[in-house]
């Protein structure tokens, strides 16, 4: 998954009050690495981190939604959604 514009590959988007999330893919090794960052401006959709332009396309989106869903659940963050 990659920024269509740009070609980066990573995303973020507001996660809660000043704080975005940033999922970056390493095709490398096919893993994503996820990290919780201050937040400048509110994103309600997936954006490139480097453009600012939002992921249009909706499988993407959604896809990058079940990956926060996971990191969440896997890390115990669930009192943050």
């Amino acid at each position: 998954m990659y920024c269509p514009t740009c070609l980066r590959s990573r995303f973020q988007k507001t996660f809660s009050e000043g704080l975005a999330v940033v999922i970056t893919f390493n095709y490398a090794t096919r893993e994503e690495s996820i990290e919780l960052v201050p937040e400048d401006v509110v994103f309600e959709e997936w954006n490139c981190v480097r453009c600012r332009r939002p992921l249009h396309l909706k499988s993407s989106q959604k896809a990058l939604d079940r990956i926060l869903e996971r990191w969440c659940v896997e890390d115990d963050l669930c009192i943050f959604t």
